[in-house]
């Protein structure tokens, strides 16, 4: 399956679920800048005004990048993109090379 198209519906899911008040999707939407220091309250009250295109936004931020069309360009490889996030070596790596001192966090 092509990976834009993976992405698009997992933002479809994300979509779906905020609108049925999923708490742990609601939550989420904390990755965009606009709702980090929401509370859950008015992230409660706006779920309904979400779009998908916000869902988007977060499945991208959720990968390391800053929108959507960002990571649109970047992963099928299609342009040069400036900046690929942590999305080639995770928290969990120590950049591009082994490092027994490197210990998961």
């Amino acid at each position: 399956m092509d990976a834009i198209r993976e992405l698009k519906t997992r933002a479809e899911i994300l979509h779906r679920r905020i609108q049925a008040n999923d708490h742990r999707a609601i939550g989420r939407l904390r990755v965009l800048p606009h709702f980090r220091r929401a509370s859950y309250e008015h992230l409660t009250a706006t779920a309904a005004g979400i779009q998908r295109r916000d869902c988007l936004t977060v499945i991208a931020a959720e990968l390391g990048f800053a929108s959507w069309p960002e990571a649109k360009t970047a992963i099928p490889g299609a342009a040069p993109a400036g900046d690929f996030g942590p999305l080639p070596y995770p928290p969990h790596c120590c950049g591009g090379h082994p490092n027994p001192r490197c210990r998961p966090h």
